[in-house]
This record gives C-alpha cells, structure tokens and sequence, in this order.
C-alpha cells in the first residue's frame, strides 16, 4: 500500500463534509420550501440533497474521488436545470409579478447551492490531481 499524501487526504475529507452540509442544506431547503409554498415543484432540492447526503457518507467509506466526480455530475444536472429560475429571481425583485414564487427562490437558490458545490468539487479534484503528481 502507498502512503497518502496528507494534503490529498485533507482533500478528500472536504469533498465529503461538503457533500454532506451542502447536501443536508438542500433538504432543508426544499423541505421548507415545501411547508412555506405547499408546491411540490420546490422539491427537487430534496432530491439533489438526499443524493449529496449519500455520496458523501459513501465517501467515508473509500472510492471518494469517484463519488466526488458523481456527486459532482449530480450538481452539474441540478445546476443546469434550475438557471431558468435566476433571470425569474431577478424580475421579482424589481417588483413584477410572476406566477408560483416561492418556487422560483427556491429553484434559484438550489442552481446557486448547485453552483458553489460544482466550484468547489472541481477546485477539489484539480488541486487533488496537481498534488498527486
């Protein structure tokens, strides 16, 4: 067995706090959503953030720069599904009126979450390569 690199080790063990708080973040996003609204569109949150929760916890357990990548991917999909929702947030708050509110703050807030994970796990993975070289 190959000794691992201290910073490599530190790495991994933060791709997998932040799947977990970034994760269990996104449930109680959406889950307060939910109660707020009653809408059900303001769950994909959960959905996304029981997955992290998942990935990260799976993480303990070894394979964390493939679970890292997925969850990642995960991030990336929720990312992309939810920018609609940004320009929405934007004419909310110069006062127009828009159907189903709480819903776009709640989609939009989930592509932001999405966005900071994806940033940060790339920003992982980079820095994980680079030190394993």
């Amino acid at each position: 067995m190959s000794p691992v690199h201290p910073d490599r080790a530190a790495t991994q063990y933060a791709g997998q706090t932040r799947s977990v708080l970034l994760g269990a973040l996104m449930v109680m996003l959406g889950t307060g959503g939910f109660a707020v609204t009653r809408d059900a569109g303001t769950l994909p949150p959960v959905i996304i953030g029981l997955v992290l929760l998942v990935v990260g916890w799976m993480g303990r357990r070894g394979l964390t720069r493939v679970l890292l990548a997925v969850g990642t991917g995960i991030a990336t999909l929720g990312m992309i599904g939810t920018a609609a929702y940004l320009p929405a947030v934007v004419r909310l708050m110069a006062g127009q009126l828009l159907p189903h509110p709480g819903r776009i703050v709640v989609l939009a807030s989930t592509g932001l979450f999405c966005f900071v994970y994806v940033t940060m796990s790339v920003r992982s993975l980079v820095r994980a390569d680079r030190s394993a070289s």
